[in-house]
């Protein structure tokens, strides 16, 4: 109030869409709210089949009074789409040439992957604190299937990837021991779950490390 001489409801609408439309917004939504309160008798009238004229007026100069004071407004920027950010929508269909690979200790073997987006949200490739970014993952077993590494190797996707969209990349991995092992190949949108969590199936891989 001292630097700008207004009082901190002076919420004008019109004007804030205004501007919030040159940054991009393409519509704004009022919350109704009202602070009136009801007997049992007016609640039975008002979630009835006809509400008492008298109720609903009174329900009517409450929102309005309210609202004169308390506003409180959403911008929206295009149609909402779901994104990486929840688990709803998440799913996905990995694919490689062959699954059972073969690599010396200490060199780099190189996995072709096809990888598409089968659900109803947008993967993300970027994001405040990685929070529902989508990465390649993989987890490492032995031979007897034991888990030996959950988090066994991370690999960035190429950009974000809409619902039905596919893509090819190469995933590289390095194993330091001879042996032979598994890894289970799978997305994980950071901070939110491993899309194996949200109904997807893996692609299981056998490696033969000499």
């Amino acid at each position: 109030m001292k630097n700008f001489k207004v009082l901190e409801n002076d919420i004008i609408l019109p004007e804030i869409f205004s501007i919030a439309r040159e940054h991009g917004f393409t519509d704004i939504k009022v919350s109704l709210l009202s602070d009136s309160e009801l007997s049992l008798d007016d609640y039975r009238s008002l979630t009835g089949k006809f509400p008492r004229p008298r109720l609903k007026n009174n329900i009517f100069r409450s929102v309005r009074n309210v609202m004169i004071n308390k506003t409180i407004f959403f911008l929206h920027k295009g149609v909402f789409v779901p994104d990486s950010r929840s688990h709803i929508g998440l799913s996905h269909s990995i694919s490689t040439a062959g699954k059972k690979l073969s690599v010396k200790a200490g060199e780099d073997l190189h996995i072709p992957l096809k990888v598409s987006n089968t659900g109803t949200a947008r993967w993300l490739d970027e994001n405040i604190n990685d929070i529902g970014v989508v990465k390649i993952g993989t987890h490492l077993y032995d031979e007897q299937n034991t888990l030996l590494d959950l988090d066994f190797s991370r690999h960035a996707i190429n950009g974000p990837i809409e619902p039905g969209q596919t893509f090819e990349q190469d995933m590289v991995l390095r194993f330091s021991d001879v042996g032979k092992l598994a890894i289970s190949v799978d997305l994980v949108a950071e901070g939110v779950c491993w899309f194996e969590g949200a109904g997807s199936r893996p692609l299981y891989l056998q490696i033969h490390v000499i």
